[in-house]
């Protein structure tokens, strides 16, 4: 499932153009075998890196809970499947987020630079980027451009003009469609 064009990077896959539903992404399938691309922790920590979120040591030994990032992993998938078939998240994964973004409030920090003043927010480790992210995912997106491709299992924000974006990517199963008719028609030809 590895490819070398511009949707992956360490061997993780960013097509979701929010970071809530590359994390989701850290799940495939590819043909009919599930693909975990967060087996342990080392790669956990990979795709944080990966995400820019920086290494998720978080002052913890992290084999014992990367089942529960994969659990809330699952839980989010669910969240965003009840959005991208028009209900609302369930309460208790709402009640979960929120208290994820009390234990790990973002804070806001200025810096000084060559082209003035900037505003940078700064999250403690992976659970305050996630919180913040999937709090940005439930309240600020388009729901009706969320979505998940037509072809497998990846999730993601069409960002597309039209917005009428129906795979994940070109280079995926984008490619594989319009491959698929090109033969179609060919055989209805000849």
């Amino acid at each position: 499932m590895e490819r070398l064009d511009g949707d992956w990077i360490g061997g993780y896959l960013f097509v979701g153009n929010r970071l809530a539903l590359d994390f989701l992404n850290t799940r495939l399938v590819d043909g009919d075998q599930d693909v975990e691309k967060l087996p342990d922790w080392a790669a956990f920590s990979r795709w944080c890196v990966a995400a820019g979120i920086g290494p998720a040591d978080e002052g913890r030994t992290g084999e014992g809970r990367i089942g529960e990032i994969r659990g809330f992993r699952e839980r989010l998938r669910e969240a965003v499947t009840s959005l991208e078939n028009g209900k609302a998240p369930a309460g208790e994964f709402l009640a979960e987020v929120n208290s994820l973004l009390s234990r790990y409030p973002a804070r806001v920090v200025l810096d000084a630079g060559a082209d003035g003043v900037a505003k940078r927010t700064n999250y403690e480790g992976f659970w305050g980027a996630m919180a913040a992210a999937v709090a940005e995912l439930l309240t600020s997106t388009e729901l009706h451009r969320l979505r998940k491709c037509e072809h497998c299992i990846v999730h993601f924000y069409d960002v597309s003009k039209k917005g009428s974006r129906r795979w994940c990517s070109m280079g995926m199963c984008g490619n594989r469609v319009k491959v698929a008719a090109y033969q179609k028609r060919r055989r209805e030809e000849g």
